[in-house]
């Protein structure tokens, strides 16, 4: 993908301030909020990228507006009465733990043009705002734009896993990609029938998600390496070698904006965006490289395509070995 070539995408969803509690004492306060990390992380990558979601007119709003235009954003924002806030406890190990104090609240608006839609997070569970991310779904799905999905589950505010599970197949099903973490997982098969469990949540989860107009499920696993369940089999990213973990804060969203960016660029080059499943593994690897770069700086900060390896998003030698 050459810099610049991809086409655009859309991104709907929260964009917030961070709000970093740190286990020596310290704070950070950053924007933040998946939607608006994704957006980040593919501008950053060169993919141009509107981003649609809510903000206030207050000093963290204006916080998070220069954020993204410095980033190259192009932010249709619809007015609220204050910016969300989201703040992170992390432990000694750099894992975060989060209490919102969110609104959601979006308007109905048109789709911008654009080639790939994607939306996830709170944004896609939360009423009344819900019910726009529905209609903008719709509208791609009716375009026949590339849709994808991130849930990033906040178990703690989206009810039962039963019905928390029930709205992600709603909405996975009119995605042709779905990307989650092994926590997602591990939460969401906590609501499927007893009969589609086993002793591997995230296996089940994948499967029943993969089908219909879903041909890849991409589930983040930590140290594992991530995974993607293809049209016909799994494949599995090696670990690649240790990096320094300053935390984990934006590390899945830099992976989404990776997966987003290398879709993008197949599809400006006249390729099916999706790839095929022996070539599930470099997808891999291309998200791969963008998070291990995130978790080395505090904070959700995604790459700029310069500080990634040369020739990204083709994989380095042995780098897209799978399993």
């Amino acid at each position: 993908m050459r810099a610049g070539s991809a086409v655009p995408v859309v991104v709907v969803g929260e964009a917030l301030v961070d709000v970093v509690l740190r286990s020596d004492g310290g704070r950070h306060e950053a924007p933040g909020g998946s939607p608006l990390n994704v957006a980040v992380g593919l501008a950053r990558l060169g993919v141009p990228t509107t981003l649609l979601t809510t903000l206030g007119d207050d000093a963290y709003g204006g916080l998070v507006r220069d954020h993204l235009a410095a980033s190259g954003v192009q932010t249709v924002a619809s007015p609220q009465s204050v910016t969300s806030t989201a703040t992170a406890r992390l432990d000694a190990d750099g894992q975060a733990t989060y209490d919102f104090a969110l609104s959601w609240d979006l308007p109905a608006l048109p789709l911008p043009e654009a080639a790939l839609f994607h939306c996830g997070s709170l944004a896609a569970f939360l009423a009344p705002g819900s019910a726009t991310v529905d209609a903008l779904l719709d509208q791609a799905v009716a375009r026949g734009m590339v849709t994808t999905f991130d849930p990033n589950v906040r178990a703690d505010l989206l009810g039962s896993p039963a019905a928390t599970w029930a709205r992600t197949r709603a909405v996975a099903a009119r995605c042709d990609l779905v990307k989650l973490s092994d926590e997602d997982a591990r939460h969401l098969a906590a609501g499927l029938p007893a009969e589609d469990r086993t002793e591997d949540p995230v296996r089940d989860v994948a499967s029943a998600l993969r089908g219909g107009r879903t041909q890849v499920v991409v589930v983040t696993e930590g140290s594992r390496g991530p995974y993607a369940h293809g049209r016909a089999e799994g494949v599995r990213l090696r670990p690649g070698p240790e990096v320094p973990v300053a935390d984990t804060v934006g590390a899945g969203d830099s992976f989404m904006a990776a997966l987003l960016a290398v879709l993008a660029g197949r599809r400006s080059e006249g390729l099916d965006a999706l790839p095929p499943d022996e070539e599930l593994g470099g997808l891999l690897a291309a998200a791969d490289a963008a998070a291990r770069v995130t978790v080395t700086r505090p904070g959700a900060d995604p790459p700029w395509r310069h500080e990634l390896p040369a020739g990204w998003p083709l994989p380095a030698a042995g780098s897209a070995d799978v399993r």
